[in-house]
């Protein structure tokens, strides 16, 4: 058996120690650099989150407007499709090039908004006022349409009154309507003596007069059958 010297020995303990030494120094810096990409991959994701929320939120604004503005189009009795179809044969012609957008076609799942009611016929109760359902039914029928359908319901925290629910920019808005003195509107004084005189009140005037985030008229009764399919 070789004897090692005690010299010897502690040079043995001492590359040991510096080796341990050494390989937590790297687990360390391996240990670090792995919370480093972790919380940049971590802020990463946030931010494509934000982004894509945002993209969204402009895509449903992008399109509540061209909604709106093909329904404003079909009030004046213009054609969206076919003044879409004058403009690309226009920019086609200029450029002389076959234009990537001459072949658009409206996506399968929408439907064009619906024609405008004319203000000379009034419509019928049964088209906006229906009893006996739930506030979640009431709020489906109201679900995906246009701004400016409408319906009247019961109230439910105040029996015998009624209740104007709206879509308003993609949203259902609510608005009491005002019982007093034999009278209905939806500020006082009321002036209305029945709720169809005020219906047909606000079919030609916005509501905006009364509350400026209600800027609408009554156009599309939400139990007419003409718009059921509208989405």
């Amino acid at each position: 058996r070789v004897k090692m010297s005690s010299q010897t020995a502690l040079s043995l303990m001492n590359e040991q120690s510096n080796a341990l030494k050494n390989q937590r120094r790297t687990e360390e810096r391996v240990h670090d650099d792995l919370e480093l990409k972790h919380s940049m991959t971590q802020s990463c994701l946030r931010k494509i989150d934000n982004s894509l929320k945002a993209i969204k939120l402009d895509i449903k604004e992008n399109s509540r407007k061209l909604h709106e503005l093909d329904r404003q189009l079909r009030i004046r009795n213009v054609d969206p499709d076919a003044l879409r179809a004058s403009y690309l044969d226009k920019v086609k012609d200029y450029a002389d090039v076959d234009y990537p957008g001459a072949g658009y076609e409206e996506p399968q799942n929408l439907q064009p908004p619906p024609p405008p009611v004319m203000a000379d016929t009034e419509f019928p109760m049964e088209t906006y006022l229906k009893q006996g359902l739930s506030r979640e039914q009431y709020r489906q029928v109201l679900l995906n349409k246009p701004d400016g359908t409408f319906l009247v319901r019961p109230s439910i925290h105040k029996p015998g009154q009624f209740t104007l629910d709206i879509v308003v920019q993609d949203e259902i808005k609510k608005v009491s309507i005002l019982h007093e003195n034999s009278m209905y509107g939806l500020v006082p004084p009321t002036s209305f003596s029945t709720i169809t005189q005020l219906v047909e009140h606000y079919r030609t005037r916005s509501l905006r007069e009364h509350n400026r985030q209600l800027d609408t008229q009554l156009l599309y009764p939400a139990f007419d059958p003409r718009f059921n399919n509208y989405r």
